[in-house]
């Protein structure tokens, strides 16, 4: 047989409750979110940079003649502050997230021309004067500006924006947001994005052309030239397409 509990009982069993919030929120007064930066040198040799993070921005500028690289970290947590999140082994520069309810944002100097390739999962990705790019994140917008290589590059909620590439084939895929893409040498393009429009601006030249949109509309301003060294393929479920030549 179920019996309910006395008046008294569930009266002292509410009160209960309501002091087990009170004390969890309590937690949080006693363990607010900090906020922190640091910078650092680095003498090492580097040859490449490795993205390993979790959330948080990352920016990364490639500067001519650099000797000695600069690294900048904002760290956002809870609780102890976490240690060291940058290593270098055997010329590659690795940058880290910094575990459970943290994030870390990088702003990084280093010589012109480094590859870059790994990703965050929460965060913008910014590369500047870089070389082969391949590079992703789930939520964050990625910005490439005078990338001198390859670019492979995917963000699942995000605009991809590209301007200056040269000198490597280009794939990129989003599935929320627009792409938007200005070549500085004939290249392969492979763009994809499940809800936004692809806009594509490219050099003179010869071109094999295959683009669709399931809704919105297709401008091809340029010639498609069935035996070009050079292919474009667009894919777009919701949004335009626009390729046009540079003037």
């Amino acid at each position: 047989m179920i019996t309910s509990l006395p008046s008294s009982a569930r009266i002292l069993a509410v009160v209960a409750a309501a002091a087990l919030t009170i004390t969890a929120v309590s937690g949080c007064v006693f363990f607010p979110r900090s906020t922190f930066s640091d910078d650092a040198s680095i003498d090492d040799r580097v040859d490449s940079v490795v993205i390993d993070s979790d959330s948080g921005t990352v920016s990364i500028t490639g500067v001519e003649g650099l000797d000695v690289i600069t690294v900048n970290r904002v760290i956002k947590h809870y609780g102890n502050p976490p240690g060291s999140t940058v290593t270098v082994d055997n010329g590659t520069l690795l940058l880290e997230g910094c575990g459970f309810r943290c994030d870390v944002s990088y702003t990084i100097e280093v010589p012109a021309g480094t590859p870059v390739s790994g990703g965050t999962e929460n965060g913008l990705i910014q590369l500047q004067n870089l070389g082969d790019v391949d590079v992703s994140t789930s939520n964050g917008r990625i910005e490439l500006v005078d990338i001198d290589g390859d670019v492979e590059a995917g963000t699942s909620n995000g605009r991809i924006k590209g301007t200056g590439l040269s000198g490597g084939d280009i794939v990129v895929e989003t599935s929320n947001g627009s792409i938007e893409l200005a070549l500085s040498t004939p290249q392969n393009v492979r763009a994809e994005t499940s809800n936004g429009g692809i806009d594509l601006t490219v050099p003179r030249g010869e071109y094999r052309v295959d683009a669709s949109t399931s809704n919105g509309r297709t401008d091809i301003g340029i010639t498609d030239t069935p035996d070009a060294d050079n292919e474009i393929e667009l894919r777009s479920s919701n949004g335009s397409i626009s390729v046009k030549s540079q003037q």
